[in-house]
């Protein structure tokens, strides 16, 4: 069978089992795209050997009669996520050398359900970033050209090497991560299927923070169905993380009834810019008549927008990973005591932002005044996420 790489979770699970091909047979498939197809600059680091060791132990196991839907499928995983003994650095070279001694919650239950890692994919340094050109391994791009023109496109961000992995066939699906729409973003801009979780359904142990209270991960594939496989696997309470919601996992993927007859759904009047072009507003008319057709109850709606929301995620964002970096350099990266996040960081949506951010300066200006005097740290030791940290680390002689 050709092109096994081309072929969707849903499929190669089903070919799998029906013996028409093995996982090593479909690894070697996707290792040898991965290999053609480095001009996208989606995967930074390979893992070849690692993916046809877990490729054998998935056909041992589907051999036995029992594997799990995502047994013996290859993935990409974004730079975002430790993975044991392979480089983990978020895009960036502040962490360059890093190779975590543990393996994020989402990648050992996607190892336990028999998963293979092609290896790890670009994207925007520390997940900051919405089209992947602030990555220290360079731009990913996208497979996709516009009609009579080979100029190279973005894939979105901050997870451009995933989509672009999966949407140019290089992988069957791939890991991403969300905080403003990181995931969703790049999915649409490569054509492929990219899914935010409900906050808490997926654990972010092991996962490089941006916004803690924001930041989940997710999975991007080929089809809705091929979510909802790998999200089966992805999910589940996680007591290494606080905010894991300790809930059942449902069968995502039994609840594709695809009847979806009566169900309301608001189309929002803020959605439709002044100078919107005729291109994407026919997008939208497209959508909202596909939902018609399936008997939905299409209506306008009205979202209710404080002023100010719009700096939201800049003000939950900034003032956590200001205070990290302080935080992790004052103390040599070692995580302080619980509870020692001063009340002044707590955010709040709107016009509450300004003023906070500007209570959190003066005590901004002090610890930067205090580091500067200290000498600096030695490399090994790590200068972890922020902006701020990274432009200390640059300006070293």
């Amino acid at each position: 069978m050709s092109n096994l790489n081309s072929l969707t979770i849903a499929d190669a699970r089903d070919g799998l089992r029906a013996k028409d091909f093995t996982s090593a047979e479909l690894t070697e498939a996707c290792l040898g795209a991965v290999e053609g197809a480095s001009a996208l600059n989606a995967f930074v680091h390979n893992t070849p050997q690692i993916a046809r060791d877990q490729a054998a132990a998935a056909d041992a196991w589907i051999a036995k009669g029992d594997a799990p839907a995502m047994c013996g499928i290859p993935l990409g995983i974004k730079d975002l996520f430790c993975t044991k003994g392979v480089p983990s650095q978020a895009a960036s070279r502040i962490l360059e050398g890093f190779r975590p001694e543990y393996e994020s919650t989402v990648g050992q239950q996607l190892w336990a359900s028999g998963a293979v890692m092609l290896g790890k994919l670009n994207m925007d340094e520390f997940a900051m970033g919405s089209s992947n050109e602030t990555s220290v391994y360079g731009n990913a791009i996208n497979p996709w050209r516009r009609e009579g023109d080979d100029a190279r496109l973005t894939p979105g961000g901050s997870s451009g090497g995933s989509a672009a992995a999966v949407a140019a066939d290089l992988c069957l699906a791939a890991t991403g991560t969300d905080t403003g729409g990181s995931i969703r973003q790049p999915a649409a801009f490569t054509g492929i299927t990219g899914l935010k979780p409900t906050y808490g359904r997926v654990s972010r142990w092991g996962i490089i923070a941006f916004a803690s209270s924001l930041d989940q991960a997710g999975p991007m594939t080929k089809t809705v169905r091929d979510a909802a496989i790998m999200l089966q696997a992805m999910a589940g309470h996680d007591p290494l993380d606080s905010t894991s919601a300790d809930l059942p996992v449902p069968d995502f993927e039994a609840a594709l009834t695809g009847d979806i007859k009566g169900k309301k759904i608001g189309i929002p009047n803020e959605y439709r810019i002044e100078g919107m072009p005729a291109e994407i507003a026919k997008l939208w008319e497209d959508g909202t008549a596909m939902l018609r057709d399936a008997a939905c109850n299409c209506c306008a709606a009205s979202r209710a927008v404080r002023p100010g929301s719009a700096c939201a995620i800049s003000g939950a964002a900034g003032p956590p990973a200001r205070a990290s970096a302080r935080q992790a350099m004052r103390a040599r990266c070692r995580i302080s005591a619980a509870g020692s996040c001063p009340s002044s960081l707590r955010v709040a949506a709107g016009p509450s932002i300004p003023a906070m951010s500007a209570r959190d300066r003066p005590a901004a200006r002090r610890a930067d005044q205090r580091l500067s005097d200290r000498p600096p740290a030695p490399r090994a030791q790590g200068w972890w996420y922020a902006p701020y940290a990274a432009r200390r680390f640059r300006d070293r002689p």
